[in-house]
């Protein structure tokens, strides 16, 4: 995205834009890293790569400050209007839900990482769900960086958002058949990855505002525009 000026101020602006969106296509694409790092570890049932995803909360913070820091900067030196400020919010927006997004996924990791016998103690569904929940973040990635079907897509992100749920309350209802320090310790991971799956929602609506200048949400798993019309 090109910014207005002239000479050496408008070269100085765009690469200052330019340096935001470099940081937060960074910080997006480690969320892609961790979380299949964390995917791994669920379908290895492999101890050490939790603790991996555990410990990778000092970069994330760090990163995270990284894009604040230009999000400011950007807004206080380059003064951007129409579609470029909607573009930086845009994208600030999704990096917000990315961070919250891999919170929930490292408090998911600390829930699974002390059970026993990891292979025993992880339900095939909860790897299921959670292999969902990765899709969900990829297509939002794929409506950011990418150019075409981007309201189609969501509204197949927010039915996917119903799979989630759909597989969250089986999980539950099964988990509460038994009174033990695993099952309340699966059933807050559980949690955490379905709030990981809303957070998905957000994300790729906050894709199609920042790339198509478009508002919407998801409500009860159906891709509202900001008219109100569904779609």
């Amino acid at each position: 995205m090109k910014v207005e000026g002239d000479g050496m101020a408008g070269t100085t602006a765009q690469k200052i834009l330019d340096g935001y969106f470099d940081e937060c296509a960074d910080f997006l694409r480690m969320g892609e890293t961790i979380f299949d790092l964390w995917l791994e570890a669920l379908e290895t049932y492999d101890r050490q790569l939790f603790e991996e995803v555990i410990n990778s909360a000092p970069n994330v913070e760090k990163q995270y400050s990284k894009v604040l820091t230009a999000f400011l900067t950007t807004i206080s030196l380059v003064l951007p209007v129409g579609k470029t400020l909607r573009k930086i919010t845009g994208f600030y927006d999704m990096v917000n839900d990315t961070f919250n997004l891999m919170a929930n996924l490292r408090k998911a990791s600390e829930l699974i990482v002390i059970l026993p016998d990891l292979h025993r103690a992880i339900p095939a569904d909860i790897v299921k769900m959670a292999r969902l929940v990765r899709r969900m973040y990829d297509t939002a990635l794929i409506v950011a960086f990418a150019a075409d079907d981007h309201l189609e897509m969501a509204k197949q992100i927010c039915a996917l958002d119903n799979k989630v749920d759909v597989y969250e309350r089986a999980i539950s209802s099964e988990l509460l058949k038994t009174q033990t320090e695993r099952s309340f310790n699966l059933l807050k991971a559980v949690g955490h990855i379905e709030e990981m799956g809303d957070i998905c929602t957000d994300i790729i609506c906050k894709a199609v505002f920042a790339v198509d200048d478009i508002l919407c949400f998801c409500y009860n798993d159906t891709l509202i525009i900001s008219e109100g019309h569904n779609l």
